[in-house]
């Protein structure tokens, strides 16, 4: 008898660059596949981080679109219908400071909205001389492990 894997537990996905080739093409296909085969957590959510100006619904039609492009199973209306509640997205400047506050206010209305507990998991598809000025705004804003978490 095949042993059922353990259900992970419930956290958000942050993706930094999410607009951009690797995500499109790489990671939100394996995302919405991992969720086709059941293998997502119950309560969980994508977070899109761009510096591209996009509405959520925006966001949410491009997913679809590149879904259709690049997944090696196209979007299916019921299950890309309970994927897409739990895709959200932000705008902001990687290098500004101000963006990691407000990104701050976002996660904890996702975690609310999503039943999260504050678990996150973030994706840095951004070019490498990006990285070292968003990790530290990471830290210093407190999101890499905010006050009071157990590291996860």
């Amino acid at each position: 008898m095949l042993k059922q894997p353990p259900q992970p537990e419930p956290s958000t996905i942050i993706i930094f660059g999410s607009r951009g080739d690797l995500a499109a093409r790489k990671l939100l296909p394996a995302l919405y596949n991992l969720f086709a085969d059941r293998m997502m957590p119950k309560n969980f959510a994508v977070l899109g981080l761009s510096r591209r100006p996009f509405t959520r619904d925006e966001f949410i039609e491009t997913v679809h679109q590149d879904l259709a492009e690049h997944s090696r199973r196209p979007p299916k209306s019921t299950v890309w219908s309970r994927f897409s509640r739990r895709l959200e997205y932000f705008h902001g400047d990687f290098t500004a400071r101000e963006t990691y506050e407000d990104l701050k206010r976002k996660l904890e209305a996702v975690d609310r909205a999503h039943q999260t507990g504050g678990n996150r998991v973030f994706y840095l598809a951004v070019p490498p001389d990006v990285m070292p000025e968003l990790l530290e705004h990471l830290r210093e804003s407190g999101l890499i492990t905010p006050p009071g978490a157990r590291p996860w």
